[in-house]
């Protein structure tokens, strides 16, 4: 799923993907033997005067996910610009 932060920073956007990501893996599921928790991996991208459209934006997040996943997963990245 994606979230939408107009008029949020890269850097806050990152405090808040954190946020979310430490809330998910603190919150457990199931009933007694059967509990688990889950982990998330989040891609974060900030559009910029190159963004050229909501497809680009999307993709941007997509490649910083996957960075995130590649990465060790359980964790936020932030799309690479250029």
């Amino acid at each position: 799923f994606g979230i939408l932060l107009p008029e949020t920073d890269s850097e806050i956007a990152m405090v808040i993907a954190e946020r979310l990501r430490l809330a998910i893996g603190e919150r457990e599921f199931g009933e007694g033997p059967d509990r688990f928790t889950i982990s998330a991996s989040i891609g974060i991208a900030q559009r910029t005067s190159s963004t050229a459209n909501a497809v680009s934006l999307l993709h941007d997040a997509d490649e910083a996910l996957y960075g995130a996943k590649k990465g060790g997963r359980n964790c936020s990245r932030l799309a690479e610009t250029g």
